[in-house]
């Protein structure tokens, strides 16, 4: 945007982190003296209207399937790397992954894992062609994407003992990065609050499971 604003400096990260996509970069802007044309602007605010608040918080449906996919992404990155991991480590004559409690350890990560793909799979293909998600399986599929990242990160970490959390490996990178997209988007205490109202009040996801389907 023209202006007579001096250029924001390029952030500095410390050592080898990089944000993710989602990450906010720490730059400096400082709007002075930047004119807004009336054609610059996207949603006119209107304290009689509330439609173009309407329009811009229902993208945040987009933004939480957004969130869900980085998180199911990072999420598979850690479990792949645990599983290759456990088929190298060796203790004695057995590989880590010969230990069934190890075993045990992955078959919950998958698990989890894939039932947080499968709710945001079902929330992004009710969207439609260039639809919107709707927002109960919006926020589930965020949710549980939230927690499957979390808790196969953490045990990824786990696994590989103290290479876990050392930067010559990435585990730890990752962990650091779905943290961030815990919060992103609306908290999981936000969409377990919207999740318990709403079906508290008569919303029903789209399963047959329940008995009585309200929209």
């Amino acid at each position: 945007m023209p202006g007579s604003s001096p250029k924001s400096p390029e952030p500095e990260y410390e050592g080898d982190y990089r944000p993710a996509p989602s990450d906010n970069p720490l730059a400096h802007l400082d709007p002075v003296n930047v004119r807004v044309e009336p054609a610059d602007v996207l949603l006119w605010g209107d304290p009689a209207n509330s439609e173009s608040f309407k329009t811009l918080i229902s993208h945040i449906n987009h933004e939480r399937c957004g969130n869900a996919a980085m998180c199911v992404g990072a999420a598979q990155g850690a479990l792949e790397y645990a599983v290759q991991y456990m088929g190298e480590r060796r203790v004695g004559d057995k590989t880590l992954g010969d230990f069934q409690g190890l075993q045990w350890k992955i078959a919950d990560m998958a698990t989890q894992l894939e039932g947080a793909r499968l709710l945001l799979q079902r929330a992004v293909h009710m969207a439609g062609p260039h639809g919107t998600p709707p927002a109960l399986e919006t926020a589930m599929a965020k949710t549980a994407a939230n927690l499957a990242a979390k808790f196969v990160c953490d045990e990824a970490i786990q696994l590989l003992g103290g290479y876990g959390f050392s930067r010559e490996y990435p585990v730890e990178r990752v962990y650091r990065d779905i943290r961030g997209l815990c919060i992103g988007a609306g908290t999981v205490e936000i969409q377990r609050n919207f999740i318990g109202t709403s079906v508290l009040k008569g919303a029903t996801p789209a399963s047959d499971g329940w008995k009585s389907r309200r929209a």
